[in-house]
């Protein structure tokens, strides 16, 4: 059908005294974000329309052309499972491990952050290291000549995690990327119920719906393998099945768990399901904080301390100006309905761009030029 060629970074296992007794990584990241499979530098949609349905297309990961924006959250993760057993959208739990791993290589924070696309200027480039540019994306700027977008891959070495040619780039600015999280107008977060990124274990997968409320993951046909600990998901925990409600997202209660099956309160459609499965936590991230400032502490060891929610990187104070230790990056939120997580800013975010920034003020519904997504695999 076109282009499967996808690039990906193997993220080591590592740990971090930001969040104690926590191990990060241990999973496979795109090195980009996604693009679809025949795009080239001037076409961006050549497989599927501003906003449709994913289908059977798989989001590809490679430099140099457009990427695949006006994606709603759970399109993203439909297009992200169609590259094969264990790939996924990236998870709340797999971006914090970018962002931790990020600081952890900055050199006690004097280093240079991960720059990236987030000025809004021809040629694109970076709002504090304007010499740093990359190739513009004609496809969008035809769309709407205002728009200075970057192409995925063409920064400097600079615009990677690690600063290297080998790290995964445009974490900072270019597109804000959907992940797994959502947030409940009582500010109350939704994330992946366990954090364990292993293809076994892991929360969040495909499967299929049977007999109206039963998930079962037991390798076969387009399932993932499971082996959940029995009654895992009992207690607070919601599964968000991507292709519910005609490829709207439906979060589905848990109400049992065995080791390849959930039953779920509710009645999605029988077949394929993409899901995520959600504990929801009950603390509102928002309060005491204004949307559109920026990070001053974080919910880890060296913040506020919340078990619960430290290795997420959600924030846990905030204010206009922010803290180099989190790059100044900013935090926005809207509570008047379901909220489904952005990482990372947009090509016009400035300064507020960066690893850490969230954007929790979308609805899952949501596509714009300014959405992407890339996908993790579990090992």
């Amino acid at each position: 059908m076109g282009n499967y060629t996808n690039k990906q970074i193997v993220i080591p296992p590592f740990t971090t005294t930001d969040v104690s007794g926590v191990t990060f990584g241990g999973f496979v990241m795109d090195k980009y974000p996604c693009s679809q499979p025949n795009s080239r530098p001037d076409e961006g949609s050549p497989d599927v329309a501003h906003s449709g349905a994913a289908g059977s297309v798989p989001a590809i990961s490679k430099p140099g052309v457009p990427v695949w924006d006006y994606i709603t959250f759970p399109q993203a993760m439909i297009a992200c499972a169609n590259k094969g057993k264990g790939w996924h959208l990236t998870s709340a739990f797999e971006w914090a491990s970018l962002a931790f791993l990020a600081k952890k290589l900055s050199s006690n924070d004097t280093q240079v952050w991960p720059s990236g696309d987030n000025n809004n200027v021809n040629p694109p480039c970076d709002i504090t290291n304007t010499t740093e540019i990359a190739i513009l994306d004609k496809h969008l700027n035809t769309e709407n000549g205002t728009y200075y977008r970057a192409l995925p891959g063409t920064g400097p070495k600079n615009w990677a995690h690690n600063h290297a040619a080998n790290g995964v780039f445009d974490l900072n600015g270019l597109v804000f990327e959907w992940v797994m999280m959502l947030m409940s107008t009582d500010g109350y977060p939704y994330v992946p119920a366990n954090l364990d990124p292993s293809y076994l274990k892991s929360p969040y997968g495909r499967g299929t719906i049977s007999g109206t409320n039963t998930l079962t993951c037991d390798g076969t046909g387009v399932n993932w393998l499971k082996t959940w600990t029995v009654d895992e998901f009992n207690t607070d925990c919601y599964c968000y099945i991507a292709e519910a409600n005609s490829g709207a997202g439906v979060l589905y209660a848990v109400t049992d768990t065995t080791a390849t099956t959930l039953t779920l309160s509710g009645s999605p459609a029988n077949g394929t399901a993409t899901f995520c499965i959600f504990k929801l936590v009950a603390t509102d991230i928002t309060s005491g904080m204004t949307s559109g400032h920026k990070i001053l502490t974080l919910r880890d060891d060296l913040g506020t301390p919340d078990a619960a929610l430290e290795a997420f990187a959600i924030p846990a104070t905030a204010d206009a100006t922010g803290a180099a230790a989190y790059g100044n990056d900013g935090y926005w939120f809207d509570k008047t309905a379901l909220r489904a997580a952005l990482r990372g800013g947009n090509f016009g975010n400035e300064a507020g761009a960066g690893v850490f920034a969230l954007h929790l003020g979308r609805a899952p519904s949501h596509s714009f030029c300014d959405v992407g997504f890339r996908a993790c695999k579990a090992l």
